[in-house]
């Protein structure tokens, strides 16, 4: 443990020498001059929010938010120092929902006037075609490199089923479900698609794909049966995607960087996004304030966290439930936007996050805003808030519950290992992985399930203003797009992290046009704070134990290890969610 010390300590050094060159470039770069172009690189993941870190405190975290590339798009459309946005896309690895928001904003820039250019070297390759071109269509020019294609295929999804393997393994899955179309049980217990889950998936790519379809049509002034009518002729070569009018030009990035640079000038004069906001941003004014919580990973009870191995975030029920009591009883702050991105997880941890902000509710208005994904739990937590927004490709609802066990007997009888049991009740083996349930226990886990799943349906009914009737008629489990969800009744408006502060603004009485401050949560923390911050401090006895099993070559924190941990954890989980691509 004291090698590791050091080690942080050594690693703290570094850090503070890099942090100050870092600071120094960019006050340096800080300054935006007359007819300057905005650069948007858009590609990988774009994460919601920076979890308080050593990295955040000494300002070496530079990667843009989704929120940094739309306030920047946004503030770029009215400043007189701004004459064009270049946006880059390549190998884009947002979802649905994120990318809509991107695009909703490039298209709003591009109602400005000012030029807005789009470059690709080639336009998706893989799974992202579609979503990288959706994305592009948003522009007024579109540059493709003379050697690329444009891979607009149409939409598919699959599903890994896991039966097969299970089945060769000597594993049972003994799990249950109320809702027909609860897939997550359905990758572990069958090897194909059922019905309702064939059913459901293809009801989400023919939404998804109407969306695309839309959006490419209105972009490149298409019929959206003229769009559709290039699916089977995909992929086009560069110059048959200019023919067939999907391109602009066939150019490389060395001559599209020439075709903006003033006359007389070597070269352009550009901003990235992170230096274009660091001398402002539309939220640094105001005297009134919105609080915007972020409710982003799978949900647990307890502490948030997040593992420093894999990236992933999770939605601890005590945190998430300090910051919407903290919002709701800060007088400074006129409304909540709770931010959702989240596939659900415990049915406990969920429920406590749900009684806070139907707490809250009592107070001010509370507006969820939902990304990629606000499933299962993730849309338990979301139904008592004032009003509900969705993008139209957001995944959501999947009202339904499941759970069980891995009966891995048989397993471990193939590897020599038995194992013998002294019971002194009959319920105590319920969670036993070496046994499957009794016909008692599994009549226990069904009264679970129902009255779960009778929670679940009550607290929807009471938020939408809907029967429990009707409630079960769209749940069961099922997954639906925003605007299927919006057709329901499930969601209220159609739209993006804008769309919800301005109704978040608009039901505190507040003037649509009036500045106001964003209050984010989680908040960020000085570095002497996270230094001794037991859940996130570089030296605190958490992060010590996650180095010491780095070092051993053991993954931190995990989902699956969560659930072990917590048998109750994955009861309101969508974590079948259709891979659209």
């Amino acid at each position: 443990m004291k090698r590791v010390a050091i080690g942080c300590a050594v690693m703290l050094v570094i850090f503070l020498a890099v942090a100050m060159i870092s600071l120094g470039v960019s006050r340096s770069r800080s300054g935006v001059r007359a007819n300057s172009w905005v650069r948007a690189d858009l590609s990988g993941e774009f994460a919601e929010f920076r979890p308080p870190s050593i990295l955040t405190a000494l300002n070496l975290d530079e990667s843009p938010l989704l929120r940094d590339v739309t306030d920047a798009l946004d503030r770029a459309a009215d400043d007189d120092r701004i004459s064009g946005v270049l946006v880059r896309i390549d190998r884009l690895e947002a979802g649905w929902g994120k990318t809509a928001e991107l695009r909703s904003h490039l298209a709003g820039y591009a109602g400005s006037g000012k030029p807005l250019v789009c470059f690709m070297e080639t336009a998706g390759e893989f799974a992202p075609a579609n979503k990288e071109y959706y994305l592009a269509s948003a522009c007024p020019k579109i540059v493709l490199a003379p050697a690329g294609d444009v891979n607009l295929l149409g939409l598919m999804s699959s599903s890994t089923f896991y039966r097969g393997t299970f089945d060769l393994l000597g594993i049972y899955p003994d799990i249950e479900h109320i809702g027909d179309y609860k897939a997550m049980k359905n990758i572990y217990t069958e090897k194909s698609y059922t019905d309702a889950h064939r059913e459901m998936t293809t009801s989400i790519l023919q939404s998804v794909e109407g969306t695309l379809v839309a959006g490419v049509a209105e972009g490149r002034k298409m019929t959206p049966d003229a769009v559709r009518a290039l699916f089977p002729r995909a992929p086009f070569s560069a110059s048959e995607a200019k023919e067939a009018g999907l391109v602009d030009s066939l150019e490389y990035w060395d001559q599209v960087v020439a075709g903006i640079t003033p006359e007389g000038e070597d070269r352009p004069r550009t901003v990235s996004v992170t230096q274009y906001l660091a001398t402002g941003r539309p939220d640094s004014t105001g005297s009134r304030e919105i609080a915007v919580i972020y409710a982003v990973g799978e949900i647990l009870r307890g502490r948030s966290q997040q593992d420093v191995l894999s990236g992933l975030t999770i939605i601890g029920s005590e945190s998430l439930s300090e910051w919407i009591h903290a919002a709701a009883d800060n007088k400074a702050v006129s409304a909540i936007v709770l931010r959702v991105d989240s596939p659900g997880g415990s049915a406990m941890g969920s429920d406590l996050i749900w009684r806070e902000v139907e707490r809250a509710k009592e107070k001010k208005p509370v507006v969820v805003s939902m990304s990629d994904l606000a499933g299962s739990g993730g849309y338990y937590i979301s139904v008592p808030a004032t009003e509900i927004v969705a993008q139209p490709t957001t995944l959501t609802a999947s009202i339904g519950v499941v759970a069980g066990k891995m009966e891995i007997k048989g397993l471990l009888n193939k590897i020599g290992l038995t194992e013998d049991r002294i019971l002194l009740e009959p319920a105590a083996g319920y969670y036993d992985p070496y046994e499957r349930y009794t016909p008692e226990q599994k009549a226990m886990q069904w009264k679970s399930l129902q009255r779960i799943y009778a929670d679940f349906t009550e607290r929807v009914a009471k938020g939408r203003n809907m029967s429990v009737a009707d409630v079960d008629n769209v749940g069961q489990g099922r997954v639906w797009t925003g605007a299927q969800a919006k057709e329901i009744g499930l969601v209220d408006h159609l739209g993006g992290l804008d769309t919800a502060l301005a109704r978040a603004k608009d039901l505190a009485h507040l003037d649509a046009e009036a500045p106001v401050r964003l209050h984010v949560y989680p908040e960020q923390k000085s570095l002497w704070q996270i230094l001794h911050d037991e859940d996130q401090g570089v030296l605190s006895p958490a992060t010590l134990k996650t180095l010491s099993r780095l070092q051993a070559g053991i993954r931190a924190v995990s989902r699956v290890a969560a659930a072990a941990e917590e048998p109750e954890s994955r009861v309101l989980s969508m974590d079948a969610v259709p891979d659209i691509r």
